[in-house]
């Protein structure tokens, strides 16, 4: 029997729009073009989600792979988190989840920096209404290593036969599944709603 709903945060429960800075920020399509391939392409950029690096120690190796633009990438980095978004959904579903008595969580794979500037103090804080949540900087792993959703249950006395992840990613909810956790992959509110109707979760607004 489900008790717990487990969100992920981006593309689920967020939009970002890094494009949408950078165009407002000034820079030429060759500047975005670089910034793309030597930051977003980069296996680096997850270094800030596991909590292995900082903000400033990124800003410093970008820089050092981009010095033509250094100054561009570090203005983009100061204002990376501008263009998060909530979805229009997520504290109606949330409130949905918790009357209807579920505990409602977050997973997510997010550096420190991003969660403090982007999602608490980005106006658009929705972590006071869940049950509890769980950062992969915390932890120093990301999903869809087991340690981490081991980490959530730990954390929360939870068992995850009991427990119903959503994910946009494939990868991340077969990560859950071989932890005991079942899981949806997200493609659309709409699909959740279906999704969730059929194990008997009601949730439409």
């Amino acid at each position: 029997m489900i008790k717990n709903i487990v969100f992920d945060v981006g593309k689920v429960l967020i939009d970002w729009y890094p494009f949408e800075t950078m165009e407002q920020l000034g820079f030429s399509k060759d500047v975005m073009d670089t910034i793309r391939k030597y930051i977003f392409d980069s296996g680096e950029w997850s270094r800030e989600d596991e909590g292995l690096m900082t903000r400033d120690e990124l800003k410093d190796y970008f820089a050092s792979l981009m010095p033509k633009y250094k100054e561009n990438m570090r203005l983009f980095y100061d204002h990376a988190t501008d263009s998060i978004r909530p979805r229009d959904y997520v504290k109606p579903l949330i409130g949905k989840l918790k009357s209807m008595g579920y505990k409602v969580y977050v997973l997510s794979n997010f550096g420190e920096s991003a969660m403090l500037t982007g999602v608490r103090m980005g106006g658009i804080n929705f972590l006071e209404d869940l049950d509890g949540y769980l950062f992969s900087y915390e932890i120093h792993k990301v999903k869809p290593n087991p340690e981490i959703y081991e980490a959530l249950y730990e954390r929360y006395e939870l068992n995850p036969e009991e427990c119903l992840f959503i994910d946009d990613l494939k990868e991340n909810i077969e990560g859950a599944r071989a932890t005991g956790m079942d899981g949806i992959v997200f493609e659309s509110i709409e699909q959740l709603h279906s999704e969730l109707i059929s194990r008997g979760i009601d949730i439409r607004l």
